[in-house]
């Protein structure tokens, strides 16, 4: 099982792997969450929006969604 170190660690790394992407590949869930670890801030204005698939959700995941795709600006 992974513990919160787990969490921990993988928010470090996307906080760390952020100023080096060109590309980011995002699930958006349409849902607030409560929880201790999130992606990090990130300036959307520095970004493009390359795709977008929206998703109603369903059976198995009732909550809208999109997958995204972000290109950084050059």
């Amino acid at each position: 099982s992974r513990g919160l170190g787990d969490v921990y660690k993988r928010q470090q790394l996307f906080r760390q792997a952020l100023p080096l992407a060109d590309r980011m590949l995002l699930t958006r869930i349409r849902r607030p969450y409560p929880g201790d670890a999130y992606f990090p801030e990130w300036d959307e204005a520095a970004w493009r929006l390359t795709a977008s698939e929206a998703r109603a959700g369903g059976p198995d995941f009732p909550w809208p969604y999109a997958f995204q795709t972000w290109e950084r600006k050059k």
